[in-house]
């Protein structure tokens, strides 16, 4: 059976959210975080991403939901609505503060710590029940943990979902073949010292499969797609230094709306992202 999908966020939701929720906490103890939400409300690829990943999960209202380490906006869409139980995660603390704060710039502070939950977790050691989660989501997540970390991950983030639960997620893609990108320095919680750092990597469909899908025991439901079948904007976008650009940061969600695209079969070239639709079979 497929999942039913649904759009609960338009682009103006998310939009409006972020830079609502910046202005009201500018001049509180998160300013840097809540100018960011301002300057920067929406990055390019974004909307696409959260479209593919909570349209999928469908109505959340009174289920468990966990969010693997994805960029806070859309945890605070979901939470501002009221209606789940919501775990969001990092593998790093930086976010708790600020998310805090914004939760309760959104009338949710009485619900911290009773139905909303900010924590340090590690996608490859939950400490979560199994069958603990009713839908779980993570947006351009796993292709940051590095050797077999991925699979790891998906072994027990299907461990903590529910049997008919459905997880949700998006990792890059690319057509010439997998591979991995390292940068100097640290990179979120490590470094290596003396040699480039991991930071992310590339999938094609056999590492999508091996590393991810088949690691993870689940059903797959449904696979999509997104790129910029036309105009590859974003190689472009990404050369600009950023203190030209920064004063265009707000119109990407826009330009997102332009130039990217699901992609039909014939069109996978073009992709530099995938969505996937996994689900949990019933005992």
């Amino acid at each position: 059976m497929l999942v039913s999908r649904m759009q609960p966020y338009s682009l103006w939701d998310y939009y409006a959210t972020s830079i609502g929720v910046g202005v009201r906490s500018l001049f509180g103890g998160f300013q840097r975080e809540a100018a960011a939400r301002i300057i920067n409300p929406l990055s390019y690829p974004r909307l696409m991403e959260y479209e593919l990943t909570l349209g999928p999960l469908g109505p959340l209202d009174g289920m468990r939901v966990l969010d693997i380490g994805s960029p806070k906006l859309p945890s605070l869409l979901i939470a501002r609505d009221g209606k789940c139980e919501l775990y969001t995660t990092d593998i790093r603390d930086y976010f708790i503060g600020a998310t805090a704060d914004f939760l309760r710039r959104l009338g949710q502070g009485p619900r911290l710590g009773r139905d909303l939950h900010l924590q340090v977790q590690d996608a490859r050691h939950l400490t979560y029940p199994d069958r603990f989660f009713d839908r779980i989501f993570s947006i351009s997540v796993l292709e940051h943990v590095p050797d077999d970390g991925d699979s790891i991950a998906m072994r027990d983030i299907a461990r903590v979902l529910k049997p008919g639960g459905v997880l949700t997620l998006t990792v890059p893609f690319s057509a010439k073949g997998y591979h991995e990108e390292f940068l100097t320095g640290p990179v979120y919680e490590r470094e290596e010292q003396g040699r480039p750092t991991f930071y992310q990597r590339y999938h094609d469909i056999d590492s999508l499969h091996r590393r991810l899908i088949e690691p993870s025991g689940l059903q797959l439901v449904k696979t999509t797609f997104f790129g910029e079948p036309r105009v590859p904007f974003e190689r472009y976008w990404n050369r600009i230094p950023m203190k030209w650009k920064a004063p265009l940061l707000w119109a990407q969600p826009f330009l997102g709306r332009l130039f990217l695209k699901e992609l039909a079969v014939g069109q996978v070239g073009a992709a530099c992202g995938v969505a996937v639709v996994l689900r949990k079979t019933l005992d």
